[in-house]
Protein backbone atom coordinates (compact mmCIF):
# COMPACT_ATOMS: atom_id res chain seq x y z
CA UNK A 1 0.00 0.00 0.00
CA UNK A 2 1.28 3.62 -0.92
CA UNK A 3 2.04 6.20 1.90
CA UNK A 4 -0.25 9.09 1.45
CA UNK A 5 1.56 12.30 -0.11
CA UNK A 6 -1.15 14.70 0.96
CA UNK A 7 -2.22 14.69 4.72
CA UNK A 8 -3.28 16.95 7.08
CA UNK A 9 -0.67 18.16 10.19
CA UNK A 10 -4.06 18.57 12.82
CA UNK A 11 -6.48 16.07 12.83
CA UNK A 12 -8.92 18.40 13.94
CA UNK A 13 -8.64 19.76 10.29
CA UNK A 14 -8.96 16.61 8.84
CA UNK A 15 -12.73 16.70 10.51
CA UNK A 16 -13.25 19.12 7.76
CA UNK A 17 -15.99 21.89 7.41
CA UNK A 18 -19.34 22.35 6.92
CA UNK A 19 -20.81 25.26 4.75
CA UNK A 20 -24.32 26.97 5.75
CA UNK A 21 -25.55 29.31 2.41
CA UNK A 22 -25.48 33.28 3.04
CA UNK A 23 -28.83 33.77 3.03
CA UNK A 24 -30.01 31.63 5.68
CA UNK A 25 -26.77 32.45 7.95
CA UNK A 26 -27.78 36.32 7.75
CA UNK A 27 -31.49 35.09 8.03
CA UNK A 28 -32.09 37.37 11.38
CA UNK A 29 -35.85 35.92 11.32
CA UNK A 30 -34.05 32.76 12.44
CA UNK A 31 -32.93 32.71 15.81
CA UNK A 32 -29.07 32.27 15.51
CA UNK A 33 -28.47 29.26 18.11
CA UNK A 34 -31.35 27.31 15.41
CA UNK A 35 -28.76 28.90 12.67
CA UNK A 36 -26.12 27.11 14.81
CA UNK A 37 -28.57 23.70 15.02
CA UNK A 38 -28.88 23.85 11.21
CA UNK A 39 -25.67 23.60 10.57
CA UNK A 40 -25.14 20.59 12.50
CA UNK A 41 -27.76 19.08 10.73
CA UNK A 42 -25.81 19.97 7.31
CA UNK A 43 -22.64 18.38 8.63
CA UNK A 44 -24.62 15.15 9.41
CA UNK A 45 -26.27 15.12 5.93
CA UNK A 46 -23.39 15.91 3.72
CA UNK A 47 -21.41 13.75 6.13
CA UNK A 48 -23.50 10.69 5.77
CA UNK A 49 -25.45 11.99 3.03
CA UNK A 50 -28.79 11.22 5.08
CA UNK A 51 -29.62 12.31 8.31
CA UNK A 52 -30.39 9.75 11.77
CA UNK A 53 -28.87 12.02 14.69
CA UNK A 54 -31.02 11.60 18.05
CA UNK A 55 -32.13 15.18 20.08
CA UNK A 56 -29.32 13.54 22.23
CA UNK A 57 -26.52 13.35 20.50
CA UNK A 58 -27.47 16.82 18.99
CA UNK A 59 -27.58 18.39 22.38
CA UNK A 60 -24.62 16.49 23.52
CA UNK A 61 -22.95 17.83 20.19
CA UNK A 62 -23.74 21.62 20.52
CA UNK A 63 -24.05 21.58 24.38
CA UNK A 64 -27.97 22.62 25.71
CA UNK A 65 -30.93 20.38 26.70
CA UNK A 66 -32.79 18.42 24.14
CA UNK A 67 -35.36 20.45 25.13
CA UNK A 68 -33.71 23.53 23.65
CA UNK A 69 -33.10 21.29 20.50
CA UNK A 70 -36.97 20.58 20.16
CA UNK A 71 -37.44 24.35 20.50
CA UNK A 72 -35.33 25.23 17.79
CA UNK A 73 -35.82 22.68 15.12
CA UNK A 74 -39.53 23.47 15.25
CA UNK A 75 -38.36 26.74 14.50
CA UNK A 76 -36.30 25.45 11.98
CA UNK A 77 -39.36 23.40 10.31
CA UNK A 78 -42.07 26.65 10.75
CA UNK A 79 -39.22 28.50 8.63
CA UNK A 80 -39.14 26.11 6.13
CA UNK A 81 -35.44 24.74 6.22
CA UNK A 82 -36.34 21.43 7.27
CA UNK A 83 -39.03 18.76 7.47
CA UNK A 84 -38.95 15.94 10.30
CA UNK A 85 -40.55 12.57 9.35
CA UNK A 86 -41.61 10.89 12.48
CA UNK A 87 -40.42 6.99 12.57
CA UNK A 88 -41.98 5.45 15.86
CA UNK A 89 -41.31 4.95 19.40
CA UNK A 90 -37.64 4.76 20.34
CA UNK A 91 -36.11 5.35 16.69
CA UNK A 92 -34.33 8.79 16.02
CA UNK A 93 -36.21 11.13 13.52
CA UNK A 94 -34.97 12.03 9.62
CA UNK A 95 -34.59 15.22 9.05
CA UNK A 96 -35.24 15.96 5.64
CA UNK A 97 -33.36 19.45 4.03
CA UNK A 98 -35.34 21.15 2.58
CA UNK A 99 -34.17 23.28 -1.05
CA UNK A 100 -32.10 26.14 0.07
CA UNK A 101 -32.47 27.88 -2.84
CA UNK A 102 -35.97 27.53 -3.63
CA UNK A 103 -37.34 31.03 -2.65
CA UNK A 104 -37.98 30.22 0.91
CA UNK A 105 -38.44 33.55 2.01
CA UNK A 106 -40.79 34.82 -0.75
CA UNK A 107 -42.96 31.56 -0.42
CA UNK A 108 -43.10 32.36 3.59
CA UNK A 109 -43.85 35.66 3.13
CA UNK A 110 -46.45 34.78 0.38
CA UNK A 111 -48.56 32.40 2.34
CA UNK A 112 -48.08 34.87 5.86
CA UNK A 113 -50.08 37.54 3.47
CA UNK A 114 -52.74 34.94 2.26
CA UNK A 115 -53.49 34.12 6.17
CA UNK A 116 -53.49 37.72 6.97
CA UNK A 117 -56.44 38.24 4.19
CA UNK A 118 -58.43 35.66 5.58
CA UNK A 119 -58.30 36.31 9.56
CA UNK A 120 -59.17 39.25 11.40
CA UNK A 121 -56.92 41.45 13.24
CA UNK A 122 -58.53 40.08 16.61
CA UNK A 123 -57.93 36.36 15.68
CA UNK A 124 -54.37 36.86 14.58
CA UNK A 125 -53.75 38.69 17.69
CA UNK A 126 -55.27 35.72 19.34
CA UNK A 127 -53.57 33.53 17.81
CA UNK A 128 -50.18 34.67 18.32
CA UNK A 129 -50.61 35.01 22.15
CA UNK A 130 -51.66 31.27 22.11
CA UNK A 131 -48.48 30.27 20.09
CA UNK A 132 -46.48 32.64 22.56
CA UNK A 133 -48.34 30.61 25.18
CA UNK A 134 -47.25 27.33 23.32
CA UNK A 135 -43.68 28.22 23.61
CA UNK A 136 -43.76 30.05 27.14
CA UNK A 137 -44.69 26.51 28.15
CA UNK A 138 -41.94 24.92 26.47
CA UNK A 139 -38.84 27.09 27.44
CA UNK A 140 -38.61 26.42 30.96
CA UNK A 141 -34.76 25.16 30.13
CA UNK A 142 -34.44 27.56 27.75
CA UNK A 143 -34.29 30.54 30.61
CA UNK A 144 -31.31 29.20 32.05
CA UNK A 145 -29.51 29.00 28.41
CA UNK A 146 -30.98 32.43 28.16
CA UNK A 147 -30.45 33.90 31.75
CA UNK A 148 -27.97 36.10 30.74
CA UNK A 149 -29.40 37.60 28.10
CA UNK A 150 -32.27 37.76 29.70
CA UNK A 151 -31.27 39.39 32.67
CA UNK A 152 -29.28 42.25 30.15
CA UNK A 153 -32.58 42.74 28.18
CA UNK A 154 -34.07 43.34 31.94
CA UNK A 155 -31.88 45.75 33.12
CA UNK A 156 -32.18 47.67 30.25
CA UNK A 157 -35.44 48.47 29.91
CA UNK A 158 -35.17 49.85 33.89
CA UNK A 159 -32.07 51.75 32.27
CA UNK A 160 -34.73 53.62 29.89
CA UNK A 161 -37.95 53.06 31.02
CA UNK A 162 -38.12 52.14 34.81
CA UNK A 163 -40.24 55.16 35.06
CA UNK A 164 -43.26 53.74 32.60
CA UNK A 165 -42.86 50.55 34.33
CA UNK A 166 -40.76 49.17 36.92
CA UNK A 167 -40.94 45.62 35.41
CA UNK A 168 -39.90 42.31 38.02
CA UNK A 169 -37.91 39.48 36.96
CA UNK A 170 -40.42 36.97 37.46
CA UNK A 171 -40.67 33.24 35.89
CA UNK A 172 -43.50 34.67 33.76
CA UNK A 173 -41.16 37.34 32.84
CA UNK A 174 -38.20 35.50 31.69
CA UNK A 175 -40.47 32.70 29.80
CA UNK A 176 -41.98 35.67 27.54
CA UNK A 177 -38.42 37.07 26.94
CA UNK A 178 -36.70 33.57 26.51
CA UNK A 179 -39.54 32.87 23.76
CA UNK A 180 -38.85 36.28 21.83
CA UNK A 181 -34.66 35.42 21.96
CA UNK A 182 -35.74 32.27 20.16
CA UNK A 183 -36.50 34.37 17.71
CA UNK A 184 -34.78 37.59 18.04
CA UNK A 185 -31.09 38.54 19.01
CA UNK A 186 -30.62 40.33 22.64
CA UNK A 187 -29.18 43.69 20.53
CA UNK A 188 -32.63 43.73 17.95
CA UNK A 189 -34.61 43.41 21.50
CA UNK A 190 -32.55 46.17 23.49
CA UNK A 191 -32.82 48.41 20.35
CA UNK A 192 -36.45 47.85 20.12
CA UNK A 193 -36.82 49.58 23.65
CA UNK A 194 -34.41 52.58 22.78
CA UNK A 195 -36.70 53.89 20.24
CA UNK A 196 -39.86 52.96 22.34
CA UNK A 197 -38.01 55.14 24.68
CA UNK A 198 -36.95 57.93 22.10
CA UNK A 199 -40.49 57.95 20.52
CA UNK A 200 -42.09 57.95 24.25
CA UNK A 201 -40.37 60.72 25.67
CA UNK A 202 -40.56 62.65 22.47
CA UNK A 203 -43.35 65.71 21.44
CA UNK A 204 -44.83 63.01 19.09
CA UNK A 205 -48.54 61.85 19.33
CA UNK A 206 -47.51 58.31 20.84
CA UNK A 207 -47.39 58.22 24.42
CA UNK A 208 -48.38 54.21 25.39
CA UNK A 209 -47.37 53.41 28.69
CA UNK A 210 -46.14 49.51 27.93
CA UNK A 211 -45.20 47.11 30.67
CA UNK A 212 -41.98 45.02 29.79
CA UNK A 213 -43.77 42.13 29.86
CA UNK A 214 -46.87 42.78 27.20
CA UNK A 215 -43.40 45.23 25.23
CA UNK A 216 -42.15 41.64 24.47
CA UNK A 217 -44.96 39.16 24.54
CA UNK A 218 -47.75 41.54 22.00
CA UNK A 219 -46.78 41.86 18.28
CA UNK A 220 -47.81 45.21 18.59
CA UNK A 221 -45.03 45.81 21.01
CA UNK A 222 -41.52 45.65 20.14
CA UNK A 223 -41.93 44.86 16.34
CA UNK A 224 -44.09 48.57 15.79
CA UNK A 225 -40.70 50.02 17.01
CA UNK A 226 -37.93 47.86 14.97
CA UNK A 227 -38.08 47.11 11.62
CA UNK A 228 -37.33 43.19 10.78
CA UNK A 229 -38.97 42.07 13.94
CA UNK A 230 -42.92 41.02 12.68
CA UNK A 231 -43.98 41.48 9.03
CA UNK A 232 -47.20 43.02 9.76
CA UNK A 233 -45.91 46.10 11.89
CA UNK A 234 -42.61 46.23 10.78
CA UNK A 235 -41.39 49.15 12.99
CA UNK A 236 -44.51 51.20 11.51
CA UNK A 237 -44.70 53.47 14.82
CA UNK A 238 -40.81 54.39 14.72
CA UNK A 239 -41.04 54.57 10.66
CA UNK A 240 -43.88 57.18 10.69
CA UNK A 241 -41.76 58.89 13.91
CA UNK A 242 -38.71 59.14 11.79
CA UNK A 243 -40.81 61.05 9.35
CA UNK A 244 -42.74 63.42 11.81
CA UNK A 245 -38.81 64.22 12.59
CA UNK A 246 -37.50 64.86 9.50
CA UNK A 247 -40.58 67.48 8.62
CA UNK A 248 -40.02 69.00 11.94
CA UNK A 249 -36.24 69.71 11.12
CA UNK A 250 -37.64 71.15 8.04
CA UNK A 251 -39.60 73.64 10.21
CA UNK A 252 -38.04 74.39 13.31
CA UNK A 253 -34.17 73.51 13.06
CA UNK A 254 -35.01 70.44 15.94
CA UNK A 255 -37.44 68.72 17.74
CA UNK A 256 -38.80 69.39 20.99
CA UNK A 257 -38.16 66.18 23.40
CA UNK A 258 -38.64 65.45 26.55
CA UNK A 259 -35.29 64.51 29.04
CA UNK A 260 -34.14 60.75 27.05
CA UNK A 261 -32.38 58.63 29.46
CA UNK A 262 -28.78 57.78 28.22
Amino acid sequence: MEDKTLVFESEKQAKGFTQIPNHILLDNEIHYRSRLLFAVLLKYAWDNRQCFPGQTRLAEDIGVSQRSIRSWLSELERHGLIGIKRRGLNKTNVYIIKDLWAGIRSDRKQVSGQKQNVTSGQEQNEASDKEDSVEEDSVEEDTDIYANEISAVHKHWLKKLSDVNKAKLTARQKKAIAVKLNKWPKEAIAQAIDNYNEVYRSDYYYSHNFTLYKFIKQKNGAPRFLPGLHEEYDGDIYKDYQEYKKKQANKNGKVRTRKVRK
